[in-house]
């Protein structure tokens, strides 16, 4: 994490050239000339005297929330429609996430979920809360090409994974899901939604569905029959799962920053709709949480404003507002972004874990590099930082092996090139057999 706040301190820029370039945090930035000018101009619009104030709710405005609860239930499809009284904001997913956890554990109480997982949760779910995560080795079930997952496979080693915590001392409390994933970039199914569900239930574990990436899902050609994104809350539970469930159990996350590329806005939204117990608890945390009031107004415009004149959806028409429009056009950026870098790491040497969601390309590293141990994989990011980009190694993400790295493919094309061009320096002094020219 060291070489983390190294890079933020000298990240490149046109005015620093010899800055570290930014290729390991998960940041979109296909959209932000789209995005400053819309927010530039919008605020003059939505926001008001109010914003000076700690407005009309203990959360978002009561306006934000009646627009986010129609966008949600537009675009998560959820089996019973969200009400703004379902609805707990709060000021970024790390913040809001880690008082989730704060009103669901006790000190020493477990969180278990799936690895390798988003490097943030080890940070969100112990800091203050004093949880401890127990990780259940995925890699081998869902680095395959063709995308599928064993789900018996999967569900067999998180009740090995339990038992043994519990073994420990450890008392698991929570399930926590990333859907779409991260590192690894695709979306759950629903037969392995399902399967969480019945495993919750089971061990009475509330069951978290981290999904800041819903919308952030392209077309992969190599994974052609990619599943769709299917929230948690579009299942109806008691009737899929064929029995009883406790619906007080589960909860999604979803934000600003990834779908709507506004990591600094700082806005985030928890939606529980069955669990009044839960919304009592996350009141008592309400100012501790509040998002601002000018990221409720720019969330507030994307949600209300009309798209740009004469832009349609080839496939539904018009678009209902901006946030709908943003969206179509963000993926397709991304997924043309997502080919020009998978060309370009593919002719470096290095092999590509097919993906369609997200922000970033998880990778192995040839072992002709020399990351066979921990200890190579570490001085391998030494030596790529050193030469001025960051990338994140897969040992932060708690990959079960060495040798991986997560590129983060949504940056501008010339940020891109040049922090590839050199990462490949780097990495074909050290690997024989690749090829160092074009991508497609």
């Amino acid at each position: 994490m060291s070489r983390l706040f190294k890079m933020f301190s000298n990240v490149w820029s046109p005015e620093n050239e010899a800055g570290i370039v930014n290729l390991g945090v998960a940041e979109n930035s296909l959209m932000a000339d789209e995005l400053v000018e819309f927010y530039r101009t919008e605020l003059a619009n939505t926001f008001d005297h109010t914003g000076l104030t700690y407005g009309d709710n203990l959360y978002a405005s009561k306006r934000t929330t009646l627009a986010l609860s129609g966008f949600l239930n537009r675009h998560f499809k959820p089996h019973l429609p969200i009400d703004p009284s379902h609805i707990v904001t709060g000021n970024g997913v790390y913040s809001l996430l880690n008082h989730l956890m704060h009103a669901l554990l006790d000190p020493g109480e477990g969180i278990i979920l799936p690895s390798p997982y988003y490097l943030g949760f080890d940070t969100m779910c112990t800091k203050r809360v004093g949880g401890v995560l127990v990780g259940v080795k995925m890699d081998d079930l869902v680095e395959g090409r063709e995308g599928s997952v064993d789900v018996e496979e999967m569900i067999r080693r998180f009740e090995e994974r339990l038992q043994e915590s519990e073994r420990e001392g450890v008392k698991v409390k929570v399930l926590l899901l990333t859907n779409p994933g991260n590192p690894i970039g695709r979306t759950l199914s629903r037969e392995m939604l399902l399967a969480y569900c019945r495993f919750a239930e089971k061990h009475d574990l509330h069951l978290i569905s981290d999904e800041v990436y819903a919308l952030s899902v392209f077309e992969n050609d190599r994974l052609p029959d990619a599943l769709p994104f299917t929230s948690l809350l579009n299942i109806d539970l008691e009737r899929e799962l064929g029995g009883s469930f406790d619906k007080k159990r589960v909860h999604v996350i979803h934000g600003m920053s990834k779908d709507f590329c506004s990591n600094g806005l700082r806005f985030a939204t928890l939606v529980s709709q069955y669990n009044t117990e839960l919304h009592r608890a996350m009141a008592s945390f309400g100012l501790f949480i509040k998002p601002s009031s000018v990221s409720d107004a720019l969330l507030y415009a994307l949600l209300t404003a009309p798209s740009p004149t004469g832009e349609e959806n080839s496939q539904t028409g018009s678009f209902e507002c901006y946030a709908d429009w943003f969206i179509h056009t963000n993926q397709r950026r991304m997924r043309d972004a997502y080919r020009y870098m998978r060309g370009r790491l593919e002719k470096a040497g290095l092999e590509v874990i097919p993906s369609h969601a997200g922000h970033f390309i998880w990778t192995k590293v040839s072992k002709k590099a020399g990351w066979e141990s921990w200890e190579g994989e570490l001085d391998g990011f030494g030596k790529i930082f050193d030469a001025g980009v960051y990338i994140a190694p897969g040992s932060l993400f708690h990959a079960s092996t060495p040798g991986h790295l997560r590129f983060t493919f949504t940056v501008p094309r010339p940020l891109s090139e040049l922090g590839l061009d050199r990462f490949e320096g780097v990495h074909l002094a050290t690997s024989k057999g690749s090829t160092r020219d074009g991508g497609e």
